[in-house]
């Protein structure tokens, strides 16, 4: 068996400095992954979190809109009249609105002047507001043609 050489004090001392600072580098690589993956984990929490807030609200005003369909198509029945419901839809469920439109509705329409304040005062919104516009002009030609099918057919 080979024969070890034999170190001084302070050649030990200093390989066991090494050591303890190696593992201390190492130990702060795992804390700085871990608080990494924390945060990641902690941001996908809380995205599922709002997610299941956003469905909760945009199920209680699918309730709504349908109940207005219902009560036109009950006074249309009352009446009738014969009518249908058709809907479009402009935004998937998983999509936040850029802003809350409730807060810019006086009493009858949209405050575009408030809107655009606040827009200007958040321009990180714009793409998101430029996203809605087409995907709101799309559902609308969409409709248009579902429509003139529709209407073309009975002709």
């Amino acid at each position: 068996m080979p024969k070890l050489p034999k170190l001084t004090i302070a050649a030990k001392l200093y390989a066991i400095f090494a050591l303890i600072a190696t593992v201390t580098i190492a130990l702060a690589i795992i804390a700085a992954y871990n608080a990494r993956r924390n945060a990641e984990l902690t941001n996908e929490f809380d995205m599922a979190f709002q997610s299941a807030q956003n469905v909760e609200r945009i199920n209680s005003l699918i309730y709504a809109v349908e109940m207005e369909s219902q009560i036109i198509r009950a006074i249309c029945r009352a009446h009738e009249i014969p009518s249908a419901t058709i809907r479009v839809i402009s935004d998937a469920a998983h999509e936040n609105l850029p802003v809350d439109f409730n807060v810019f509705m006086t009493k009858k329409e949209l405050n575009y002047g408030r809107l655009i304040l606040a827009l200007l005062g958040s321009p990180s919104k714009i793409p998101a507001m430029l996203r809605l516009q087409r995907q709101t002009q799309l559902a609308a030609r969409n409709l248009a043609h579902v429509l003139s099918r529709l209407f073309l057919a009975d002709a």
